[in-house]
């Protein structure tokens, strides 16, 4: 297999970004959830047992455990999607299928209140791996390349810091990811990353919540090339304007249709690249018990770029997957 190009490993790593669109409301409905110290607190007040007890031994109370801190988090999340085009191709895309599967730990610090803001430190790491062509047609072979051979893994770490206020929720963080090749047996793609956001919450209804804003990253990125490039060659800036409008169905479901329109500037000074993305996603899921949930997802996406030797691109997929989570 020829090395991935290193104008399409930009490309390639869009599909790191999900194969969903950023669940904004779920993020800010995670960060409002506060979890309290362990101890015990009053509950309520035993009543009298006969006249004039409270003299005699003083108030009486039934004592409740607050939930236990839980410090841990361990989940996996797996997808499969069908898709128009699986390769991202400008013209005669290929239907095809896309498997995504991820685990990850994550540890947080103890929650702090400080200036009239919630803030928490958080530590995590995932694994993924992205295999083409799943159950379907993984030896067809496209520009006589079998499809399977773009297979890659990857591998990930970022740390972060939360504020929340009322509504208003606001992260900062920085990571790592290593993108391997599974045909070369090799490291194609690295990246280091500082990225912020800042999203706003509307409750519209009971059952009804929006949530809105931005989030940005810069990348300094490592793309093996063979010495063609320079290896800072990807690097990027990149802001986004983010909604997600989420409203619950009863108690186990909820639909979630999202939105991403993503601006990105290649900073190399040897270039001259501008793109524009637009990532919009529908989502239906099911809770199912206290630990995991499954979801049916309908989205389009599509590029434009101003670099004349860089593929614009569009696709639709239908993607069912699910995601099993536990804290300890």
């Amino acid at each position: 297999m020829n090395p991935p190009s290193p104008r399409s490993v930009t490309k390639i790593f869009l599909r790191t970004l999900g194969a969903g669109v950023l669940s904004v409301a779920a993020a800010v409905s995670a960060a409002a959830q506060s979890v309290s110290a362990a101890g015990t607190t009053p509950a309520m007040t035993v009543a009298e047992i006969f006249a004039g007890e409270t003299e005699d031994v003083g108030p009486q109370f039934l004592l409740q455990a607050k939930p236990a801190v839980r410090r841990f988090e361990v989940w996996t999340d797996c997808e499969y999607l069908g898709t128009n085009n699986v390769l991202l191709a400008p013209t005669h895309p290929t239907k095809s299928t896309l498997l995504s599967a991820q685990a990850g730990l994550i540890w947080r610090a103890k929650e702090i209140a400080w200036r009239g803001g919630k803030w928490r430190w958080d530590i995590g790491t995932r694994a993924q791996i992205y295999r083409y062509g799943f159950l379907d047609n993984a030896n067809l072979p496209v520009n006589f390349i079998e499809l399977s051979r773009n297979n890659f893994d990857l591998g990930a770490v970022r740390t972060s810091l939360t504020w929340q206020r009322g509504n208003w929720l606001a992260a900062g963080g920085l990571g790592e990811t290593a993108l391997r090749s599974r045909s070369m047996g090799r490291q194609f793609y690295r990246e280091t990353v500082a990225d912020w956001q800042v999203f706003r919450q509307w409750t519209l209804r009971p059952n009804t919540v929006l949530a809105a804003g931005l989030d940005g990253a810069q990348r300094w990125t490592r793309t093996d090339s063979f010495g063609l490039l320079p290896d800072s060659w990807n690097d990027r800036a990149e802001l986004s304007l983010v909604a997600t409008l989420e409203r619950r169905l009863g108690a186990q479901w909820r639909l979630q249709p999202s939105l991403r329109l993503q601006a990105t500037h290649y900073t190399h000074a040897d270039r001259s690249r501008n793109d524009r993305h637009i990532f919009a996603r529908v989502s239906l899921t099911r809770v199912l018990g206290e630990h995991a949930e499954a979801r049916l997802s309908f989205g389009h996406e599509q590029r434009e770029s101003s670099d004349v030797t860089v593929n614009d691109y569009k696709k639709w997929d239908l993607g069912l997957g699910g995601t099993v989570r536990w804290q300890f």
